[in-house]
């Protein structure tokens, strides 16, 4: 039987409670650390008063703002997990999935918070994207909450559409739109405009004038032009897109599909008819011609569905094959690579 709504009020409560524990242990713990350091660290622990006093009010996301300034000033894991949890209460799964990764950084972490951080960052990256993002050389990235961070770094967004936008030091700006999925893990590699704009139209190689006296020589190595940057492994080239036969099983299911309407289509018929025959007072006879006919519906529109996405993938596949290859990246269930 399904747990009743107290049950389930009641589950979370305690949960709550073991969370506010830990917090509130932590927190006496680095307030008395930040009590015993230096002159220069005196404003890090009036910062992380702040956070306790809001965190008391119940203004959650105050109280993480806070602890992540405090940690700033005077970085410690302890006052990180304290950011974590306020972010987490305050409704903020990819703010509080950053904070405990980061908390999780520190290997003074007592055992208790390094627990509970790891259950709470494997629960709220069910319900977030984990984006790790590398650049070729020195930049910063933002997206959604993120400002700034350097690369290479780990990132956690809500589901939903997010703009990627990467800095490099020269001025130079890559920009990528993100549609973000829950569970999924990807991995980004981002290159400078210039060096992409080199990799799409490669210089030709310089030749070098020959004496005149000395006959011209070719070779197929020198004739041969400069490889493209771009150009995919020959592994690449010849393995073939999954596309076209997803497209071609999904027709096949719509064929299947279309059989099996049919099939319980003249069942419920034949069912019918033994209806009408008995003076419609054969029951069984009403409920499986009522039946039938309601899986073979089902049947006709499964047949539909399959057979409009397989001549959707194939027509698209052959498009994309036409145009060739292109610079983006592609999320799925899985972790996915990509680079632009």
């Amino acid at each position: 039987m399904a747990p009743t709504r107290r049950a389930r009020r009641f589950s979370a409560s305690r949960a709550w409670a073991t969370s506010l524990v830990i917090a509130a242990a932590l927190g006496v713990a680095a307030r008395a650390h930040a009590q015993t350091t230096s002159e220069g660290e005196r404003p890090a622990a009036a910062i992380f008063d702040e956070g306790k006093a809001a965190f008391a009010k119940k203004d959650y996301a105050t109280a993480a703002r806070k602890f992540e300034e405090a940690n700033l000033r005077s970085p410690r894991g302890q006052t990180g997990f304290n950011a974590a949890l306020s972010w987490e209460a305050a409704g903020d799964p990819a703010r509080a999935s950053d904070a405990f990764a980061s908390a999780l950084e520190d290997k003074a972490l007592p055992a208790a918070a390094r627990d509970h951080a790891l259950e709470r960052l494997a629960a709220l990256e069910r319900i977030t994207l984990t984006l790790h993002i590398a650049a070729s050389g020195t930049a910063t990235a933002a997206i959604a909450h993120v400002v700034d961070r350097p690369l290479p770094a780990t990132v956690h967004v809500t589901p939903g559409r997010h703009e990627l936008v990467v800095r490099f030091p020269d001025g130079s700006v890559v920009r990528q739109e993100i549609e973000a999925r829950a569970a999924e893990r990807v991995t980004l590699k981002v290159s400078p405009p210039a060096l992409a704009d080199a990799r799409r139209a490669p210089a030709p190689a310089a030749v070098e004038p020959l004496p005149a006296q000395v006959p011209p020589q070719s070779s197929p190595a020198q004739d041969a032009p400069p490889p493209s940057l771009d150009a995919p492994p020959r592994d690449a080239e010849l393995r073939p897109s999954i596309q076209p036969m997803v497209g071609w099983i999904a027709l096949g299911a719509g064929a299947l599909s279309l059989g099996a309407a049919t099939y319980l289509g003249l069942r419920g018929i034949d069912a019918r008819d033994r209806f009408d025959d008995s003076g419609r007072t054969d029951a069984d006879a009403r409920s499986s011609a009522i039946a039938l006919r309601t899986w073979a519906n089902v049947g006709w529109v499964a047949a539909g569905a399959f057979v409009a996405t397989g001549i959707v993938l194939l027509v698209t596949a052959k498009r994309s094959a036409s145009k060739g290859p292109r610079a983006g990246i592609s999320l799925g269930p899985c972790s996915v690579r990509g680079s632009f």
